[in-house]
């Protein structure tokens, strides 16, 4: 190759480089998201070659007067903000539980001879849900020649006819545009998770010059198509609103609710496996979530993640790595390169539906001061949507009609402050806790555990250097303990490490499935509601639902069950009724509008009885929210602590669903616990499948598999789960070899 025209190639080095070829200089390059490029014809010799890259140290400084002004508050003196002078992940550097930022070759380097005639990132896309499609194939040559282009489509995880087609061209100048409009037949359509299977398609291209092959092409795809629509006021009016975005998101020319969940990078030592891909994009799925926003302060994500999301049904809202109006300090030639290779990279991808400008800035579309110019972030959005008009470009998240919201959390308020939140799009939202106690023993000594325990147990607190404080999102330099343990004697005393970490646990829970719910319930007029987050990049206490380890959170399946394709569900405005009347809004949700017939709705007091039932009979075609009942209960039935609320959707086909709730509980901390005992029986059934029976006298509440040093292995398709007695319930899961029963709150 050596006397060939060739390109030496980085897809991605983190964040500074210098390169050297046998001795050559080639040049620096800034930013991870791809690059440098260099032509290095004439330098490559025949045999032995030297490649030299020199990484620069990860930039660390401090906040400049008057820079960043909305990052923390204008910044902290334990926070590296050295991130805006690049684009990298910036959430390692020092304010998201990890202060190790990334540096390596992270992805691939490669060396290629460049031919006379070259496909440029062929671009495919629907038209329509029919199968029309449209292939856009800038073809870069350095001669007149008749080029032709054969293009094979074939079904990549569906049985079904392949389709081809040959298209001659010729080439008039140094870059070529051939596009293509086609009709696939009998199409299969890419469905979000929960609606139908993300059918993929694959295209194979072949481009010939003069007859002779030169360049190959190939790429998977899907058959879906995105619309943005105008959200209604309450009176049914759209026109008018022109300081909101077209939050109602039509996939397949069907309003949909997005179902979502904050996406955050993988793994501060950037270790992006396959596998841990998978394990995490499979929590999403089993959270019946829909949509993931991978938000600026991590990754323009890998092909790894976009290949699983593309594969499960679950959509991608993709912004840039910017966050607090960095793209004023970042260097613009960073920032468009970035913008450039990324959506080159992604845009063929079905998961892909909206790019974004980055995460929580002040966002204005023109200004005279220079902290808040836009300029920079007004080339992104045009390069964004010059190089893809096919997905919506957002300024930044939140902006135009959607919130982000942490009362709550930082906020320092009761849980319940979140149940009422109301907007047309929740972008994000959390209550942040501590993982699994199986988790925290993996990065605390236990020595330091049992201090801890005998210190609360002496009413004293967490010792704040402590390494089970320092594992938290800001190294519990902004009062992070006293926020994870602000709800914690709500639902039991706080006496031990586990008691901590379970009460900061059912907080989340109830901080956050209530809001999902009640936002579903309102669509159209709520669009969609982002919970944050599912994954952590370090370990440690924070806002997601599945730990660093892959230990799924009780939310994970409280949020599964709000995102249920069919759920019954109750809207409360509190988490305490105790000795109170209370009225109960009863909604089914149907996203695929199953025959449901019967709603039936229980509640059970603090000595395990059914004080009220009642059965709904759903009449009509189904809808896909309905409102089915009140619930209204007496000061007498509601003087109970704990108060536990069940409801069954039953289907014509005999399946059922099941959502539960529990209140009241602060009324006694410790109540959820106290619940008269039972047993349930746990049987292995299959290598991955287990039944789990409540073989006792009294409901078993939030019971859940149990598999001593796996749990972050384990994937169950179903936990916290409520059984009256005689009931059983068969759960799927990863695998059984090492499952070794199954417990509750009371069994």
């Amino acid at each position: 190759m050596a006397s060939e025209k060739l390109l030496l190639t980085f897809e991605g080095v983190c964040e500074h480089c210098s390169v050297w070829l046998n001795g050559i200089y080639l040049g620096d390059h800034r930013g991870m998201f791809g690059g440098p490029e260099f032509d290095v014809t004439g330098i490559v010799r025949s045999g032995d070659n030297t490649l030299i890259l020199l990484l620069h140290g990860a930039p660390d400084r401090q906040r400049n007067p008057g820079e960043m002004p909305t990052f923390f508050g204008g910044g902290n003196p334990w926070l590296n903000l050295g991130w805006i002078d690049t684009a990298t992940f910036n959430c390692t550097y020092g304010w998201h539980y990890a202060d190790i930022p990334g540096l390596g070759i992270w992805r691939s380097v490669s060396l290629r001879k460049v031919s006379g005639a070259e496909f440029d990132s062929p671009f495919i896309t629907t038209l329509s849900t029919d199968g029309d499609m449209l292939l856009s194939c800038d073809i870069i040559t350095d001669n007149k020649a008749e080029l032709t282009v054969c293009a094979r489509i074939s079904p990549y995880n569906f049985e079904g006819q392949a389709y081809s087609f040959v298209y001659s061209h010729e080439a008039d100048a140094e870059k070529n545009n051939l596009t293509f409009a086609f009709t696939i037949p009998e199409p299969h359509l890419w469905n979000l998770n929960g609606v139908g299977k993300a059918n993929l398609y694959t295209l194979e291209l072949t481009l010939l010059s003069d007859g002779v092959p030169t360049d190959t092409f190939s790429t998977r795809f899907g058959i879906r198509t995105i619309e943005m629509r105008p959200i209604a006021d309450p009176t049914g009016k759209t026109e008018g609103n022109t300081s909101q975005y077209n939050w109602i998101f039509v996939i397949n020319n069907e309003p949909t609710f997005m179902k979502g969940t904050g996406w955050c990078t993988l793994d501060a030592l950037m270790r992006f496996t396959p596998d841990r891909y998978r394990q995490f994009i499979s929590a999403a799925k089993n959270q019946n979530v829909n949509i993931l926003r991978a938000w600026g302060g991590g990754l323009v994500e890998t092909d790894e993640f976009y290949d699983l999301c593309d594969e499960s049904g679950i959509a991608v809202f993709q912004e840039w790595p910017t966050a607090w109006d960095s793209y004023v300090c970042q260097p613009e030639n960073v920032l468009l390169e970035t913008v450039r290779y990324g959506v080159k990279r992604l845009r063929n991808r079905p998961s892909l539906i909206l790019w974004c400008g980055g995460n929580e800035g002040a966002t204005p579309l023109e200004s005279n001061d220079p902290n808040f110019d836009p300029a920079v972030l007004n080339l992104m959005g045009k390069t964004t949507l010059e190089l893809d008009g096919t997905r919506p470009w957002h300024r930044q998240e939140p902006f135009g009609g959607s919130i982000h919201d942490y009362i709550s959390s930082w906020g320092g308020q009761h849980p319940s402050k979140s149940m009422t939140l109301c907007a047309p799009f929740i972008g994000e939202f959390g209550v942040d806790c501590w993982p699994s106690y199986e988790s925290v023993k993996k990065y605390v000594p236990a020595e330091e555990l049992k201090q801890i325990d005998d210190m609360l147990q002496s009413k004293k607190t967490i010792p704040d250097g402590s390494s089970l404080a320092h594992h938290t999102p800001l190294f519990n330099k902004a009062g992070d303990v006293a926020r994870l343990q602000q709800h914690v004697e709500l639902f039991l005393p706080a006496t031990s490490v586990r008691n901590c970490i379970l009460g900061s646990q059912l907080a989340q829970v109830v901080g956050v499935r209530h809001t999902l719910e009640r936002a579903r319930s309102r669509f159209p007029l709520s669009t969609g509601a982002i919970m944050y987050k599912l994954n952590d990049p370090f370990p440690g206490a924070s806002w997601s639902t599945v730990d660093w380890y892959g230990a799924e959170k009780p939310a994970a399946f409280f949020v599964g069950d709000a995102f249920a394709p069919l759920t019954a569900i109750l809207i409360a405005d509190k988490l305490n009724y105790y000795g109170e009347n209370a009225q109960f809004p009863i909604f089914v949700l149907n996203d695929r509008l199953e025959d449901c017939i019967l709603v039936r709705i229980r509640v059970i007091n603090s000595s395990g009885k059914t004080i009220r039932e009642m059965c709904v009979d759903i009449t009509g075609d189904p809808q896909k929210i309905m409102e089915i009942a009140v619930l209204s209960l007496s000061p007498e039935e509601t003087e109970t602590a704990p108060m536990l609320i069940v409801l069954d959707a039953d289907l014509r086909s005999g399946g059922h669903a099941r959502n539960w709730y529990f209140f009241n509980f602060e009324n006694s901390p410790g109540a959820l616990f106290s619940l008269p005992r039972t047993t349930v029986e746990c049987s292995i059934i299959s290598d991955h499948a287990v039944t789990v029976k409540n073989i006792g006298s009294e409901p078993a509440v939030c019971v859940s598999l149990c598999a001593p040093g796996l749990n972050n292995l384990l994937r169950a398709s179903d936990g916290c789960i409520l059984l009256f007695p005689g009931e059983s319930q068969t759960i799927e899961c990863n695998f059984t070899d090492g499952i070794s029963g199954a417990s509750g709150w009371n069994c």
